[in-house]
């Protein structure tokens, strides 16, 4: 008899130390884990707890009022231009810079009324996600991939002379930190955890994220092109530049910036569509249980 229970608290002790063994193990498994997620809580309570409303409002105005800086400088420029080269005829110039001005008005107008639209329109389509385990992930490798890319920009600056590599790895950087800054904070997106939802739910969620996301950096992008339209005018103000062809290339890659002023108006349609689309599908995937339900009351 004792050497029975001998036997079953030896089995006891050797079971507790085999639980003890494996808690040791799973927790040396997910220690880096624990790690970034320590890591990802200190980003989210500290310093990207209103990164991005601070930064989102600052790049409006100044993409708001940098569309009247632009309208200006352009105007400026086709008085230089036909100046400085004779090949421009100076009324054409200037028609096309009075044109510019008309342009940045609407553009204007347009990117004033459309911005707030999407900030009020992501308020009031809620989104749901069972963890934030899907938002981390995305918001680590967010992180990382914008160190990749700022380091690489640097790299082939300094490798091949060219500094447009160096503004491509600037702008891949701040958009993957604001990434990483909308996945920290999901309420910016009106995303609600509920473990209780389903997988088809879930999925439409991962849509919603990276659709929403699109939709809320466009304000960033907007100011950014703006900024970026500013700087390229002024250069283009004080280059002399040898050939016509040079003066239309530059001229586009300036129009093309400060068409951002558009991204608020044309995201606005798109997400529309996206929840146009998605109405539909669920209004569809919802057809048989309804007849279901039908069928029994009858």
């Amino acid at each position: 008899m004792m050497e029975k229970e001998f036997q079953e608290n030896a089995v006891e002790k050797s079971d507790e130390s085999s639980g003890v063994q494996l808690k040791n193990v799973l927790m040396n498994e997910g220690i880096t884990a624990i790690w970034i997620d320590k890591l990802l809580d200190c980003f989210r309570q500290d310093f990207f707890s209103d990164f991005f409303e601070k930064s989102e409002a600052w790049l409006i105005k100044c993409g708001l009022y940098g569309l009247y800086i632009v309208g200006i400088l352009g105007l400026l420029t086709s008085l230089i231009f036909p100046i400085r080269y004779n090949a421009l005829p100076f009324m054409y110039s200037f028609g096309i810079g009075v044109s510019w001005v008309l342009l940045c008005v609407v553009l204007h107008y347009t990117a004033y009324k459309f911005v707030p639209n999407m900030t009020n329109i992501i308020s009031s389509t809620p989104t749901k996600m069972s963890s934030e385990a899907f938002l981390n992930s995305i918001a680590l490798i967010s992180g990382l991939c914008g160190v990749v890319s700022l380091l690489a920009g640097i790299f082939f600056w300094i490798k091949t002379s060219s500094f447009n590599s160096f503004v491509i790895g600037l702008f891949s950087f701040v958009f993957c930190e604001y990434m990483l800054a909308l996945s920290l904070n999901p309420n910016l997106l009106n995303i609600n955890i509920d473990k209780n939802i389903s997988a088809g739910e879930e999925f439409i969620g991962i849509l919603s994220f990276f659709v929403k996301s699109n939709l809320k950096i466009i304000p960033i992008i907007f100011g950014s092109g703006i900024v970026l339209s500013i700087i390229s005018l002024i250069g283009a103000m004080f280059t002399k530049f040898n050939y016509i062809p040079e003066i239309t290339a530059k001229m586009m890659t300036i129009g093309g910036f400060t068409l951002t002023a558009l991204l608020p108006f044309v995201g606005y349609l798109l997400f529309l569509s996206y929840y146009f689309v998605l109405d539909l599908v669920a209004s569809v995937i919802s057809i048989p249980s309804k007849i279901d339900a039908l069928n029994q009351e009858k």
